[in-house]
């Protein structure tokens, strides 16, 4: 296979030119096809004076965790030897996709668009996620989860997991075990959504190195699923169960503190 051709040279930005884009466009990825997972994303390049390219791009690692940018040479690609004689290959099916301001890789055909993992009956896929001006709203995750309250659990600093709250209290759904990197988590209710997280603790979409890590890196175990009997639970009551006690309580604490009577209280 060709890493090069005429129409990929062509298409080639020079070094420097998109570094104010807000979006840039990837011309080409090169990838591992075997073992240890890199990605090569190319947006920029110039041919040199000896006739070797030099590109500016993305660099993912799975096996290291890495995610920079960087340069590096057609030459360099070119010379990797990989077992069993395999080489660097050109992804022939990945096209018109950029990488935006927050580091993300988007497909401009799904611009609205955000990958992550869903865990369900079916196990664990791999999902299309609508957002709205980059941002996934409370809307969208009640739809995935199937529920109307939401629940938070950070894996680590770049990945969250996302649950129903009152899934607990739901009659015939299903409990199950978590282990990811080695830890045990705690025992998670119905669907799970994994996405990613920025800096500011903001739910960004998964790389295709973060999605090959959870892959290799969670395991579920222990479904069991949830009996209340005859009698079930409503997580709708049950939340305005809750909401009026601590309504209550706080109505007592206010009261106190201002020494007057409850009963003078607007709310």
């Amino acid at each position: 296979m060709e890493l090069m051709t005429k129409e990929i040279l062509k298409a080639l930005p020079k070094l420097g030119a998109t570094s104010d884009m807000e979006e840039t466009p990837i011309i080409v990825k090169y990838f591992t096809p075997i073992l240890s997972r890199w990605y090569w994303y190319v947006l920029e390049g110039e041919k040199q004076e000896n006739g070797d390219i030099l590109f500016f791009g993305l660099v993912e690692g799975l096996d290291h965790g890495s995610r920079e940018y960087g340069y590096f040479s057609l030459s360099e690609l070119e010379s990797i030897a990989l077992p069993f004689e395999f080489k660097i290959e050109r992804d022939l099916y990945f096209s018109n996709s950029a990488i935006n301001k927050d580091g993300l890789i988007i497909n401009l055909d799904k611009r609205n668009q955000i990958q992550g993992i869903l865990i369900g009956d079916q196990g664990l896929d791999v999902v299309n996620i609508n957002t709205t001006d980059g941002k996934v709203s409370l809307k969208e995750f009640y739809r995935l989860l199937d529920c109307e309250v939401v629940e938070h659990l950070s894996l680590n600093d770049e990945l969250g997991m996302w649950f129903d709250e009152m899934g607990l209290f739901k009659n015939g759904n299903f409990i199950q075990s978590y282990a990811f990197d080695g830890e045990e988590l705690p025992q998670i209710p119905g669907k799970v959504l994994i996405l990613a997280e920025d800096d500011m603790g903001k739910s960004i979409g998964l790389t295709e190195v973060q999605i090959e890590y959870i892959r290799n890196n969670l395991s579920t175990f222990g479904r069991n699923v949830i009996d209340h009997g005859d009698e079930e639970s409503n997580p709708r009551d049950l939340a305005d169960t809750f909401a009026a006690i601590v309504t209550e309580e706080l109505r007592k604490v206010i009261s106190e503190d201002l020494g007057i009577s409850d009963d003078d209280l607007p709310f």
